[in-house]
C-alpha cells in the first residue's frame, strides 16, 4: 500500500488532498515517516540503486497505457497513487529461507526461497498451514560509490 510505511499507524496517514498529474489522481502523503519528497527519495536511494528505484516506482495501471510513477514530487511534497498491489494468501513469509548464488567484490546474488501452502489449507481451522510448494525469488546486491544497494529483487507474493 503506497501511502503507508513500516512503523507508522495507517489510521494517521490517510487524510491528504488529491492532485492530478498527467491525468492520474495522486494523494498527498501525510504520515509521520517522511516530511516530503526529499527525505523519501534519499531514503529509497539509500536502499536501492537509482535504476532499480526508478523501475520499482512504476505501475502499469492499464495494459494499453505506459506505466506511471507510483510516488511523485509536487512542490517538494510527497504524493502517491492510491493503489494496492494485493497479495497472495497462500504465501507463508515466516518460512522464507535464503541461498547464496554468487558473491564477488562488487556484486552478491542470492535466492529467497518462498514457501506456499495449498489454497484449501487456508481454512479458519488451519492454525499453521504446511508448505506445499516453493518459488525462487532472485535478489541482487551491488556495491555503488554510496555503498551496497539492492539492484534487483522479486517479491514472492508478486510471482504468479
Amino acid at each position: 500500500d503506497p501511502g503507508h510505511f513500516a512503523g507508522e499507524d495507517p489510521a494517521l496517514s490517510g487524510s491528504g488532498s488529491f492532485r492530478e498529474v498527467d491525468g492520474q489522481p495522486y494523494k498527498r502523503y501525510t504520515g509521520a515517516v517522511y516530511t516530503g519528497w526529499a527525505d523519501f527519495s534519499s531514503d529509497m536511494r539509500s536502499v536501492f540503486t537509482e535504476e532499480f528505484f526508478r523501475e520499482l516506482n512504476q505501475a502499469a495501471l492499464r495494459t494499453d497505457e505506459p506505466p506511471v510513477p507510483i510516488y511523485t514530487e509536487i512542490e517538494g511534497r510527497l504524493y502517491y497513487l492510491d493503489i494496492s498491489g494485493g497479495g497472495t494468501l497462500t504465501y507463508l513469509p515466516e518460512l522464507d529461507r535464503y541461498e547464496l548464488v554468487s558473491a564477488g567484490a562488487d556484486r552478491v546474488e542470492f535466492d529467497r526461497i518462498a514457501y506456499y501452502c495449498r489454497p484449501e489449507d487456508l481454512s479458519r481451522d488451519a492454525y499453521s498451514p504446511s508448505p506445499a510448494t516453493t518459488r525462487r525469488c532472485p535478489v541482487t546486491l551491488e556495491r555503488t560509490p554510496e555503498g551496497w544497494r539492492i539492484a534487483r529483487f522479486v517479491l514472492p507474493a508478486a510471482q504468479s
